[in-house]
């Protein structure tokens, strides 16, 4: 359940009735339709900026690596950054089928 500035808004993970309690005890009932299969992406592209203790105590030396993965993993099991302390960000790229909407979500 989620109030926007359209009123409110019921996102479900299945079709179904649902029957939402308000605050002011009024109940409402929303059918929610057929919801589309997730999508797993195809592949993932972390990309690591791996920091190191630098020349002197005030540096720190950044080493940037990618890596592209079939499957999602935390840095622990991806061998490249397994050790790294740094910034990580988690890229892939999805194609939404024909029909999906804004209504769908994400």
């Amino acid at each position: 359940m989620l109030f926007t500035e359209r009123g409110l808004t019921v996102r479900a993970v299945s079709a179904g009735i649902w029957t939402t309690r308000l605050s002011q005890g009024r109940t409402v009932t929303t059918r929610t339709p057929a919801v589309p299969a997730p999508i797993t992406p195809a592949r993932w592209e972390p990309a690591v900026e791996d920091w190191y203790p630098g020349p002197d105590a005030a540096r720190t030396d950044r080493v940037r690596r990618s890596v592209t993965l079939d499957t999602l993993k935390p840095w622990s099991q991806i061998p490249e950054p397994a050790d790294s302390a740094g910034i990580g960000c988690y890229c892939t790229t999805v194609t939404l089928p024909a029909g999906w909407s804004q209504s769908h979500g994400a």
